[in-house]
């Protein structure tokens, strides 16, 4: 005989399901204010110590535990964020002091017509760099996911797509969980304080090229009166379990005007070059090749393999490097030499992987890259989880020459940096080119961006005898000697005068 249930099935799972969801966000609602205090709230502007300590961005591979006060912070500094909610407008700079004198500052603008970055160092005119009207929506999403208020603004706009999750806790506290989905077409997991129905926590689940399924969180915590509302005064952002970012707020403002003139660029600015949409092949001569894009990679053509230098970002990228490379040689092995851990330039191992690439990588990137390679991503999977090989990550310490005795590259360790721990740069001597990642970008032809690990590289180059005359930067364009020993002197003579005159420190942009 069949068993029969006494639990009784709603009508509509559907309507049931946004109904429960509907009415625990319009307590979250009323818990920071209510709906009318919410909706007069039009810009809100924050000012934050911002700490960062994303283990993927780290100086160093991590072993240890995740969380905010144990992971090391890597970069600590002052940001102000101004969000436009009514009419869809960002405005936010950065500002840190990596060691006294030298500021390091970045400002995002998002408007409707004219999106923007700005980027300078010390006292030096800013790098302009447009955005693209979908990436600065995305930008701005990404934004308001870290505010309640902005959260629940979105929840009550996308009401029709909201869905009851259940309960469960966190950090020992009882929630309630709905979702909805955002603009920009992501479903975001809001946790509610059972008893006090504050919103706890935000979470998107999102695919990664290094830890393959993941999560980015915001935790919110600190909550106090903020002039109608009530505000979390701290947010730690997550990555899985690992903290990203500590943000700490030291005063909320609301309905500030954004004037003109921060949502306008500068008048004295320098334009960033603008890189191609997708990879492009430069042929270098001798065998050699650079790859211009988002991230800049070389390689060069041996007897019986080619060598490339780096596999960054994502699968797609990768797979777009390799299929230049085969356009040049189809049928030679690729070997591939990781610069350095970071998640954005190893991205690209696991196609290299599935490709039956040979990778090569200092001990910090070869642990990293071991860990990417076990990870079997399922909302995405790419071609290395669809079929699996076995796969050498061979070890680089100091330095490693290949050579075949008709073509040579040099790979040398310029480690330690304040960047990294580990980072290995390229010499190509057939073409009298290096190519380093991110101790020394060069955002426009000629114009290197001096930072406090560039005067690493030169030593460096002085000591191994590198007959060098140009170096391609992974990020940017391409820079000859002079103008780097150039960049080093003014970046010591401003050092120089700051140590002299405290007042030389640039004031802070808005």
């Amino acid at each position: 005989m069949q068993a029969q249930s006494n639990i009784r099935a709603p009508e509509n799972f559907a309507l049931e399901s946004y109904r429960k969801a509907r009415k625990l966000l319009d307590a979250g609602v009323d818990a920071i204010g209510g709906v009318e205090a919410l909706a007069r709230v039009n810009t809100v502007t924050r000012i934050m110590t911002v700490k960062r300590m994303d283990p993927g961005q780290a100086r160093a591979a991590w072993n240890g535990e995740y969380e905010v006060g144990k992971l090391p912070v890597y970069s600590q500094g002052i940001m102000t964020s101004a969000l436009d909610y009514a009419g869809s407008r960002l405005w936010i700079r950065h500002r840190d002091e990596p060691i006294p004198g030298e500021v390091d500052a970045f400002t995002e603008v998002v408007t409707a017509d004219n999106s923007f970055t700005l980027r300078w160092m010390r006292a030096e005119t800013p790098f302009h760099a447009p955005v693209s009207a979908g990436a600065a929506r995305a930008r701005f999403s990404r934004e308001v996911r870290l505010y309640p208020e902005g959260l629940l603004k979105a929840a009550l706009r996308q009401a029709s797509t909201l869905e009851y999750s259940g309960h469960s806790t966190l950090d020992g506290t009882r929630v309630e969980v709905i979702s909805f989905v955002d603009p920009q077409g992501t479903r975001i997991l809001l946790s509610f304080d059972a008893a006090t129905h504050l919103l706890l926590r935000s979470e998107a689940v999102s695919d990664h090229s290094v830890l393959g399924d993941s999560t980015l969180s915001a935790t919110f915590s600190d909550y106090r009166r903020a002039g109608a509302l009530v505000l979390p005064y701290r947010t730690v952002s997550k990555r899985n379990d690992r903290a990203a970012r500590d943000y700490v707020l030291t005063s909320i403002r609301f309905d500030a005007d954004l004037a003109p003139r921060d949502l306008a660029p500068p008048e004295s600015r320098i334009a960033v070059a603008e890189g191609p949409d997708t990879p492009v092949l430069v042929p270098r001569g001798g065998g050699v090749y650079e790859v211009h894009g988002e991230y800049n990679v070389m390689f060069a053509v041996f007897a019986d393999y080619v060598l490339l230098v780096e596999a960054p970002r994502d699968e797609g990228y990768a797979r777009q490097v390799f299929d230049l490379i085969r356009s040049v040689e189809p049928a030679k092995p690729i070997k591939v030499v990781a610069t350095h851990h970071h998640f954005d330039h190893i991205g690209g191992m696991r196609y290299a992987a599935s490709a039956a690439s040979e990778i090569w990588a200092a001990s910090d990137a070869k642990a990293e890259i071991e860990r990417a390679l076990a990870s079997r991503p399922t909302i995405r999977p790419d071609d290395y989880a669809k079929a699996p090989k076995p796969v050498t990550v061979r070890l680089i310490e100091g330095r490693h020459v290949f050579d075949d005795g008709k073509q040579r590259v040099e790979i040398a360790d310029v480690g330690p940096g304040d960047h990294s721990s580990q980072l290995l740069m390229a010499y190509f001597p057939g073409t009298a080119t290096m190519l380093v990642a991110d101790l020394w970008d060069v955002p426009a032809p000629d114009t290197p961006l001096t930072g406090a690990d560039a005067g690493l590289v030169m030593t460096r180059v002085g000591e191994l005898g590198w007959k060098v005359e140009r170096m391609l930067a992974m990020h940017g364009a391409a820079a000859s000697t002079t103008a780097l020993e150039r960049s080093l002197v003014a970046r010591k003579s401003y050092l120089a005068s700051w140590t002299k005159d405290a007042s030389s420190v640039p004031p802070a942009r808005r």
